[in-house]
């Protein structure tokens, strides 16, 4: 099966026009869990649409991407604010639950609070097969969620690990879609 990315931006730009940003986020994600997901699925492009084509993917993926903070805090400061929260790079104020602090904190040294950056970034890209989480910190975490053995600097989840993870911690873990 084959899948053209200009096709993909005209069916966007039609239910654009009449979905919900909800519906729209919905779409350009069951499109790129289908590209991550399915081995069969191939990007083909036709000659000469190479560089519009890849501008319009990295557009729609920086649209997915809005919601990012646009400067993540360290586990420290969050722990010190009375109302901990980031500010997304739409203007959005992301609030995180002192609950899920407490229990990250208690997951992880105290020397260590002032090195996690928040919230923690579950990364998708139509390159891997599966969703990777970076940084030492930040593997230790997910591993005892997981219960899993000390991981490293990198790990690969999948969709199961992925829903405990957001289960355990809705608010301190956030989805990142990557171009490469």
């Amino acid at each position: 099966m084959s899948i053209h990315i200009t096709s993909i931006h005209q069916s966007f730009n039609e239910s654009n026009n009449t979905a919900t940003i909800s519906q729209q986020f919905y779409y350009l994600q069951t499109i790129l869990l289908n590209i991550i997901f399915h081995p069969d699925i191939f990007l083909t492009m036709e000659r000469g649409d190479g560089n519009r084509d890849d501008r319009l993917l990295k557009k729609q993926i920086m649209v997915l991407n809005r919601h990012l903070p646009r400067k993540r805090k360290t586990l420290k400061e969050l722990l010190g604010e009375e109302k901990p929260h980031v500010l997304g790079t739409d203007g959005s104020r992301h609030r995180f639950k002192k609950n899920e602090l407490y229990k990250i904190a208690s997951l992880i040294p105290e020397e260590s609070w002032g090195r996690l950056k928040l919230p923690l970034y579950i990364e998708i890209s139509s390159q891997m097969s599966g969703s990777r989480i970076k940084g030492e910190q930040e593997c230790r975490i997910v591993c005892q969620i997981l219960k899993k053995e000390d991981c490293g600097e990198e790990i690969y989840i999948y969709r199961g690990d992925i829903k405990l993870v957001r289960r355990e911690l809705p608010t301190t873990s956030q989805y990142i879609f990557l171009v490469r």
